[in-house]
């Protein structure tokens, strides 16, 4: 086993008995899969071991008005609350965190949030760098007109009025609600 590979798996070993999923960068663990109680239990050592930039939570939806209280999400980029049962309430508390200023990805799916949900995220004053939401299998409208595919190409945008255009009327504009383009970014993009 190279040298390499022998650090790599020390530093895995250390996060495996919080951390799931465990995103690595450059040989460093920049994220991971973490329960909204492990992560309460554990941000001290999430925090000072690793640049915590990609963060996937499960079971947060009691946990996540003390979750979002830590500044320390400051420095995560992407945030996934995939299937968590999160609703319009709980995007509010998303909105209205001061720690996730620097978030630029965030994936709701499966999530039963609606128009209200997605109204308060993109009236919230600290989302300002916020580039893709992920809303599939939510109850929310489009955000933007859906793609028409001929043969794997977009052939076209369709003509239908979308959400994303009503709230930049009303919020002003946002990069993730004027997004058109076809290419849906991973979490790691950013």
């Amino acid at each position: 086993m190279r040298l390499w590979d022998k650090i790599h798996r020390r530093v895995l070993d250390r996060f495996e008995f919080v951390m799931t999923r465990p995103f690595v960068r450059n040989g460093l663990v920049e994220g991971g899969r973490v329960s909204g109680q492990e992560f309460l239990e554990n941000a001290n050592l999430l925090f000072s071991s690793m640049p915590l930039r990609h963060l996937e939570l499960h079971k947060v939806r009691r946990a996540l008005k003390r979750v979002l209280a830590d500044d320390r999400l400051l420095q995560v980029v992407s945030l996934d609350l995939d299937d968590t049962g999160l609703t319009d309430k709980h995007l509010a508390l998303i909105a209205d965190s001061s720690s996730l200023a620097n978030l630029k990805y965030l994936s709701l799916i499966g999530n039963p949030v609606g128009r209200a949900g997605v109204s308060a995220l993109a009236a919230s004053p600290h989302l300002t760098e916020l580039a893709y939401v992920a809303l599939a299998r939510t109850h929310a409208p489009p955000i933007a007109p859906e793609p028409w595919y001929d043969q794997g190409e977009v052939f076209s945008f369709g003509e239908d009025p979308a959400l994303g255009l009503e709230l930049v009327e009303e919020f002003g504009p946002k990069r993730w609600l004027l997004r058109r383009d076809a290419v849906v970014p991973s979490a790691t993009d950013f």
